[in-house]
């Protein structure tokens, strides 16, 4: 059987189109000499459960979207995060995993609980607000680059979004992770019940691994005043809510 891991397509839209690609794939568009690739994380659906192999230390995903510990038993396979938005449906081709374990200020590996962590700064265009982009790693950025530094849980360390930046998991570094922009969580607001169904099956599993399943939750969009920002409250809808103390996870893009 021919394999397609290395493949040309006349246009980007060939490419685009294109659903037959082994992954691993590195294509070549021949209209404008660029290169694209795609990592085996691509294929993830809205669901996929991100693991730690330990037995052959590397990152995996479930297919679609079926998780189970006969299939992935723990004593192999961590969970990490879960696939909140597909790479199909990004603007920059690349699946959006959410954390299972919630940011925290006194533990770089994070809380199975969650811990209310404030925003940050109030003042216009800290971050951004625009609700349409998937720009949470920029909003992060710029919010570290106005932060203060330390570990502090108050609005001049930016707390929320230091804490995701020094979050770190088997397989993952500190600055891997960011605050996710209302975009890249709107996908989980919209399928609320069903991912939160998948995570609420870890926790029953094993309550290490996660305990506290849904939460009040920051996303890293600004909203519209200068000292409101975008929060998905624990219900399931949106909330424009002063930048004071809520919960966080972060997001990794793959």
């Amino acid at each position: 059987m021919s394999k397609n891991y290395l493949t040309s397509f006349n246009t980007l839209a060939e490419y685009q189109a294109a659903t037959n690609l082994d992954l691993p794939n590195v294509s070549l568009i021949k209209a404008d000499g660029s290169i694209k690739y795609k990592n085996v994380f691509a294929g993830a659906v809205l669901g996929d459960i991100l693991m730690w192999d330990s037995t052959n230390q590397k990152l995996v995903k479930t297919v679609g979207a079926e998780w189970s510990t006969e299939i992935y038993p723990l004593s192999q396979y961590e969970p990490i995060a879960i696939n909140v938005y597909p790479a199909g449906q990004t603007s920059d081709g690349k699946a959006r995993f959410m954390a299972l374990k919630w940011a925290s200020n006194t533990s770089d590996t994070g809380s199975t609980s969650n811990v209310g962590l404030v925003w940050g700064n109030d003042g216009d265009n800290l971050t951004s607000k625009d609700k349409t982009l998937f720009n949470g790693r920029e909003n992060t950025d710029k919010a570290l680059a106005l932060a203060d530094g330390t570990t502090a849980n108050t609005k001049a360390a930016f707390a929320a979004f230091a804490a995701v930046n020094r979050f770190r998991t088997n397989g993952t570094n500190a600055g891997d992770w960011y605050v996710p922009s209302y975009k890249e969580l709107s996908l989980y607001q919209a399928n609320y019940a069903d991912i939160n169904a998948k995570i609420t099956a870890i926790k029953n599993a094993s309550s290490s691994i996660v305990n506290t399943v849904n939460y009040n939750q920051w996303s890293s969009t600004e909203s519209n005043t200068s000292s409101t920002a975008w929060r998905l409250s624990s219900y399931g809808s949106w909330d424009s809510i002063s930048r004071g103390t809520n919960a966080v996870r972060g997001m990794l893009s793959l």
